[in-house]
């Protein structure tokens, strides 16, 4: 059996089918695996791994067959078919024709750290480890984690958002809905809570924060802390910090002298050039040009 303990999932991939990988990335703490795959027909066994892992086939037009936790399967899979499989479950998969595969690795213990209180279920989604499976949603929104991460416009809170929406969306498909007490039901009205990361954020914007982060904050569960976030703000965490960001350069391109590349650099952006991106899709101009009008 190889070895199996890697720290990420594109670290085993890329040990074990390293030849078929195109391209891999690994984003956050502890970190998600993104592996863009080129793969010819053959056998693809691997060992348990402590990742959740999702594949979506991008190209092919095979059959596959195999094992990824609940039963033996078989049938077609062409663009936009998916499989997953479990946590620490030995898969066993085998594909007749050439294939191009995107897999999404979430770290188990990044899915406890977020679904604090559910990880009794979290691991396991029953029928959908017995059969390939298509859904639009699921397929959009991991096209958009890549692309995003492969721009390398993805903070913190942006990769902790994906990972719940994705699990959430997974527990859809399945056919169970994931139906919790609110966190106003649990704790009373959470509003002040909501406020307090608020505060903190927005006395951070230099950091690139987690959602655990803001939760610990906020005294609630990252489950409960997002779901009531967007409901008092009606926006997620990330796309908020991105919108503090956006209205704090504003003010220093107004009131000070700062350089554009130091502004970006003090308020959490990877580069000038991301910031100069984001300022743009927000103002519908440049942050030199939004300068020269505002001086």
């Amino acid at each position: 059996m190889p070895e199996t303990s890697h720290s990420t999932y594109s670290d085993y991939y890329q040990g074990r089918y390293g030849s078929y990988v195109s391209q891999s990335l690994d984003v956050g703490d502890p970190p998600v695996s993104l592996v863009h795959i080129n793969q010819p027909a053959g056998a693809y066994p691997d060992p348990p791994l402590p990742f959740l892992a999702l594949g979506l086939f991008r190209q092919a037009r095979s059959r596959l067959t195999g094992h990824v936790g609940a039963a033996r399967f078989s049938g077609r899979v062409t663009r936009g078919s998916m499989v997953v499989a479990p946590v620490q479950t030995a898969t066993d998969l085998v594909v007749d024709g050439p294939h191009t595969l995107l897999m999404i690795a979430l770290p188990a213990a990044r899915i406890k750290r977020l679904f604090a209180e559910e990880r009794w279920a979290i691991m396991d989604f029953g029928e959908l480890h017995a059969s390939i499976f298509r859904d639009d949603l699921i397929e959009q929104l991991c096209l958009r984690f890549w692309n995003r991460m492969c721009r390398a416009q993805g903070s913190c809170l942006f990769v902790d958002a994906a990972v719940m929406t994705i699990i959430s969306c997974l527990f859809e498909h399945r056919g169970t809905r994931h139906v919790l007490p609110t966190a106003t039901q649990r704790s009373g009205s959470s509003d002040w809570r909501v406020q307090r990361a608020v505060d903190h954020l927005r006395a951070h914007l230099h950091e690139d924060m987690n959602l655990a982060t803001l939760a610990m904050v906020a005294g609630l569960s990252p489950y409960y802390f997002a779901r009531q976030f967007r409901q008092v703000l009606g926006m997620p965490p990330h796309q908020y910090l991105i919108e503090c960001r956006v209205e704090r350069a504003r003010e220093l391109l107004t009131d000070s002298t700062c350089s554009i590349t130091q502004i970006a650099l003090d308020l959490g952006f990877g580069s000038p050039e991301h910031f100069s991106a984001v300022f743009r899709k927000k103002m519908g101009v440049s942050p030199r040009q939004y300068r020269s009008v505002h001086d």
